[in-house]
């Protein structure tokens, strides 16, 4: 396991757990806090502290990985470093076993834990048209 050096780094272990199903690496991808939030894409998931987190993540990356699904990344990303902060966005394509494939954004703030970045906010979405979710068109 290499270490995570740049908040690139960790967005590359992201797709590496979730590709590989290897569970061991989410034990150093998250910040050792109760500080830790991480909402997903369904109206349910938000998680907070390190516990919960980690147990809903193996969970779903079992459940995941059972229906077939990859996490590969999309065409856009943004990275920022800030001494001991840094953040990130990216485009992520979820990738169905009949081949569909579902795009998704994910934003991770993470923090500096000595040498490496640790997660300390994730939130995973789906983009929905202004149009769907409010009913109406918004100037772009």
């Amino acid at each position: 396991m290499t270490a995570m050096t740049s908040v690139s780094d960790v967005f590359m272990r992201v797709h590496e757990i979730f590709n590989t199903g290897d569970q061991q690496q989410i034990d150093t991808l998250f910040w050792p806090s109760s500080d830790l939030l991480v909402i997903g894409s369904d109206p349910q998931e938000w998680w907070e502290g390190e516990a919960p987190v980690r147990h809903v993540l193996r969970t779903q990356l079992n459940e995941m990985r059972a229906g077939g699904i990859q996490v590969q990344p999309g065409p856009r990303q943004r990275i920022v470093e800030r001494g001991d902060t840094g953040w990130g966005a990216e485009d992520v394509h979820l990738v169905m076993p009949d081949g569909q494939v579902v795009p998704a954004r994910l934003t991770l703030v993470c923090v500096r834990d000595g040498e490496e970045w640790r997660v300390a906010h994730w939130h995973l979405s789906f983009g929905v048209g202004n149009e769907t979710a409010l009913g109406q068109d918004l100037t772009m």
